[in-house]
């Protein structure tokens, strides 16, 4: 009888149940590489190695993966870079589960890029790990929609359950190496850095449709933002805020206190306005229609300062 398929799984065991099910299946998973406890736990139970994933880049690790020996990798919810040693042991290859669409949004936060800049789809993509991140080739591609109310936090989730499937579907070709590979025009390429979209600030002077945008991207309560929470400048500092709808109102100023309702305050934009519903003080959400009295601004008055305005 030959042998059973050597695999490596990194990542997240939570969001990645199913996949390490499906290995489990067809194959032998030799070890699991994460960064929590969760992780650590799910290998305990399947009576197999574990290692957290940030010694991958360090010489222990690489012995630690030669030790296990896999063929494959594959490596999920992981924001794990490794080695040219570990990517160049398994023959079969390593595969990274890339949530955004290659080569366009390659590199971090891809997909609150996605809605930031208003585009329709986005996709789980499953490319070869080589030394340029996010670079390899792709073997496999699912696109997602983006709809009108997603946030940075349902966008994500919907991603790794598409990506999820994708690389249940794609596990045999991979296992068989019978993968059909695509080559990423990098002259398309564009590549994101881990620093916070526009830093997290919101710039009055984008229309009011940018700003909803950027609102949504960012919003991950009642969770933390893993890159930073979409803020406004005043006069005290950085506010959070959430709940952000498009206004038709307009005024002179961007960043202008225009109205202050029990739904919220009104805040005049390059283009139309935006009302802001909620604020988060400390941590704790606040209604918006509180933050002029503890600005001590009114009607009429500057409360979105510009970044420039900021520094």
């Amino acid at each position: 009888m030959a042998s059973r398929a050597r695999v490596l799984f990194i990542g997240d065991s939570i969001s990645g149940a199913q996949i390490l099910d499906s290995i489990l299946e067809i194959a032998d998973l030799v070890a699991i590489a994460g960064a929590g406890e969760s992780d650590k736990r799910s290998a305990t139970r399947r009576g197999i190695p574990f290692l957290p994933a940030v010694s991958l880049r360090q010489p222990a690790g690489v012995e630690w993966v030669s030790a296990v020996a896999p063929v494959l990798i594959v490596n999920f919810n992981s924001l794990t870079i490794l080695p040219p040693s570990i990517l160049a042991a398994p023959q079969l290859g390593a595969f990274n589960l890339h949530p955004g669409r290659l080569p366009e949004y390659a590199g971090m936060w891809a997909w609150q890029w996605a809605i930031i800049e208003n585009q329709p789809t986005t996709a789980a993509t499953l490319h070869e790990m080589i030394a340029g991140v996010d670079t390899g080739d792709i073997v496999g591609e699912a696109p997602v929609a983006i709809d009108a109310f997603d946030t940075g936090l349902t966008l994500y989730l919907k991603l790794l359950r598409s990506g999820a499937r994708l690389v249940i579907q794609m596990l045999p070709d991979m296992i068989a190496g019978k993968l059909e590979r695509r080559r990423q025009p990098l002259n398309d390429r564009r590549y994101f850095s881990s620093a916070p979209p526009f830093g997290g600030i919101i710039d009055p002077r984008w229309d009011a449709q940018r700003i909803e945008r950027f609102v949504r991207a960012l919003s991950y309560r009642p969770l933390r933002c893993p890159s930073a929470p979409p803020q406004i400048l005043t006069s005290i500092g950085a506010i959070e805020i959430a709940g952000a709808r498009v206004a038709d109102t307009s005024g002179e100023s961007p960043g202008m206190l225009l109205k202050i309702s029990g739904d919220g305050i009104l805040i005049a934009c390059g283009r139309a306005s935006i009302c802001i519903q909620h604020a988060y003080l400390e941590g704790t959400q606040t209604p918006a229609a509180t933050l002029p009295d503890k600005l001590g601004v009114r009607t009429g008055n500057l409360l979105a300062l510009s970044p420039s305005a900021g520094q």
